[in-house]
């Protein structure tokens, strides 16, 4: 069987990650069914042995690289001047920002991912797909049942918003939150790859972070960073659908 190389971004309910194995397991759970793997073979046992097999690996080399400097400085500012002339001044790569998020356990950090999608207004109430695979020659390949068409299947793709959150918290109160876009790391807008931070340096409540990042026109807080992603990966997106019925 052929193997696909998948950026895959897991679709369950917000969730605090006390680590970063539950997600990662969950994402191995993901790359077993976009692999095409025949569903009896699909067992949650299986993807937990994989994915905790793969984890440890993982983490004893994320561990032996460290944290990027880059986000060392930012996330040490004193004052909202200096963490905004750091974002001004930094690239995160991909790698850097998966490294950080396995290990912030290792500063006392909480991390906590949070998603939410708007879908075309014309597809809402038609039935989605549960995942989506984009491919970098324009081809369109959809796991599970769905009434839309190739020609639909590129339009939700092409114009659904979909925002993750990255929230990362200290016992002390203080908060770090990254968040993106899909469109943000293809570089659609802006003029570059990149990801926006903010943090309670910008006195914007901590509790109203999450209300505002799942409105449609959501208000943009904090500095843009230069994000870095191979273009392969930015494109060819193995993409779960939430099944949300907002639009705008």
């Amino acid at each position: 069987m052929t193997k696909s190389k998948y950026l895959i971004f897991d679709t369950t309910k917000d969730t605090p990650y006390e680590n970063g194995l539950q997600i990662h397991i969950e994402s191995t759970f993901q790359i077993m069914v976009a692999s095409g793997f025949p569903d009896d073979e699909i067992t949650a046992q299986a993807a937990f042995e994989l994915g905790k097999k793969s984890w440890e690996k993982m983490y004893a080399e994320t561990k032996a690289k460290g944290i990027a400097s880059a986000i060392s400085s930012l996330l040490k500012a004193p004052s909202k001047k200096d963490a905004e002339r750091i974002c001004k001044a930094i690239e995160i790569t991909h790698e850097d920002f998966s490294n950080f998020i396995i290990l912030s356990e290792t500063l006392s950090l909480k991390h906590s991912l949070s998603k939410s999608e708007i879908i075309p207004a014309d597809l809402v109430g038609k039935k989605l797909p549960t995942l989506v695979h984009l491919k970098t020659n324009g081809e369109i390949h959809a796991e599970g049942d769905t009434e839309l068409s190739e020609g639909q299947l590129k339009h939700l793709m092409e114009n659904r918003k979909n925002m993750h959150v990255h929230i990362f918290d200290q016992p002390d109160g203080h908060w770090h939150c990254f968040y993106f876009t899909f469109s943000d790391l293809k570089g659609n807008h802006w003029h570059s790859q990149h990801l926006h931070y903010l943090s309670d340096l910008w006195t914007f409540p901590r509790d109203q972070l999450l209300a505002n990042f799942t409105q449609a026109r959501y208000k943009q807080i904090g500095e843009h960073i230069k994000y870095s992603m191979p273009q392969e990966e930015a494109r060819e997106l193995v993409v779960p659908i939430l099944q949300s019925e907002d639009h705008e």
